[in-house]
């Protein structure tokens, strides 16, 4: 009977020594670090004098840097991968070009070709959160164009109306496009596509600017 109860016992004797092991392990476990990438033009990068500004340094201001503190925790560390790029519009995105000014200091690559191609190497299963600010230049382009301000101006609504609506067709393909990638490479991420304010609201309702971004809008 005394073998038979020492027999018995030794599989709970080895599981409470297993078990302060496993407690210690979840902690870790818990604070597992997890990626925000945030993809877009200049509202995404921050606000900057046109100077490549790292992240953390003086000057630096955008809603990426707050909104990755806001996804933190004590027990989850969310780190940013700001991709933004000043000027970028969806088909520069798209066309692995480097956008229409400096490309953002805070890519971790020395000389990075495209914020399309660093998204695709940054995407993976640990990305927790993406954000998506892109198209915003694209209007801006449509806006400052000669056809689009003759169409305005003259009062031919239907050229006006075509040109946007061409634009809005080529930026809504682009989307599906970047955002198709996203999903593919990062399937468990949290992916928010943005809206944008007037960057003209401080000029006259009646400055031109304001003007034609009502009528492209």
């Amino acid at each position: 009977m005394h073998r038979s109860h020492n027999l018995s016992a030794a599989p709970r004797f080895a599981f409470l020594v297993l078990l302060p092991t496993l407690m210690a392990a979840a902690p870790q476990a818990a604070h597992a670090q997890k990626t925000y990438v945030a993809v877009g033009d200049s509202l995404t990068y921050g606000f900057m004098d046109y100077t490549a500004t790292p992240v953390g340094t003086a000057g630096y201001a955008g809603y990426a840097q707050p909104y990755a503190a806001f996804l933190s925790s004590p027990g989850k560390t969310v780190s940013l991968v700001n991709l933004g790029i000043v000027g970028e519009t969806t088909d520069s995105l798209l066309k692995n070009s480097a956008g229409n000014s400096m490309l953002n200091s805070n890519y971790s690559a020395a000389a990075p070709t495209s914020q399309y191609a660093l998204l695709l190497a940054d995407l993976n299963p640990n990305v927790s959160n993406v954000t998506v600010q892109i198209g915003g230049n694209d209007i801006l382009g449509l806006a400052a164009s000669s056809a689009f301000q003759d169409a305005f101006v003259d009062g031919d609504t239907a050229t006006a109306n075509a040109l946007l609506n061409a634009t809005l067709t080529y930026i809504g393909a682009d989307y599906d496009a970047l955002l198709t990638q996203i999903t593919s490479l990062a399937p468990g991420a949290d992916v928010q596509v943005l809206g944008y304010y007037n960057p003209y609201a401080f000029l006259p309702p009646t400055s031109v600017n304001n003007i034609y971004l009502r009528a492209a809008s």
